[in-house]
């Protein structure tokens, strides 16, 4: 199954061990696996590597008093995404010259919506309570509209999304959890 399969179907997002910085996406239902974003460093620093249905991306966070965040083809010096954060714990997602929202949706952080230029909803993401990171993703009907080509770009944001929830969650926990 691919993530633009997904489309109205409820998706996890978890840690894979507590000794590993590794992390699945999987169909709730079946429990396919769909993708994954996995650290260089079990211990520390931002680069990771996310894989679906072949396509392979890397993410990394650069800066410290102005961080982004920016993602490449494997293999490539072109940055293809970029996330600049907020001061309210959001920011703004630029994917081939256009623009999405990045937004939590409560003081705690435990809600997150990617919208797009309308606001209408991508990507819904909800903490499910539990020892480390667990979320629950659904995809919005604006998903659609990057599910298919020339411009299938879902895959990669929703993935680009999981990795920005993992270092926020490490954020608010002190470091790499």
């Amino acid at each position: 199954m691919k993530i633009e399969q997904a489309i109205g179907r409820t998706l996890v997002f978890s840690r894979v061990s507590a000794l590993q910085r590794a992390y699945t996406l999987n169909d709730a239902e079946s429990e396919t696996v769909l993708g994954t974003v996995t650290f260089r460093n079990n211990w520390a620093g931002s680069f990771a590597t996310a894989q679906h249905a072949g396509e392979t991306w890397t993410f990394k966070r650069k800066g410290v008093f102005r961080p982004v965040v920016t993602g490449r083809v494997l293999d490539s010096e072109a940055d293809i995404v970029r996330f600049g954060p907020d001061w309210m714990s959001g920011g703004e997602i630029e994917l081939r010259n256009r623009r999405f929202r990045w937004k939590s949706q409560n003081f705690f952080s435990t809600s997150w919506h990617l919208l797009d230029p309308t606001e209408a909803e991508i990507v819904s993401c909800k903490e499910k309570f539990s020892f480390g990171l667990k979320s629950e993703l659904t995809l919005g009907s604006a998903a659609r509209n990057l599910a298919n080509p020339p411009q299938a770009d879902l895959p990669l944001l929703v993935m680009f999304c999981c990795y920005l929830r993992v270092l926020a969650y490490e954020d608010m926990a002190g470091g790499a959890a």
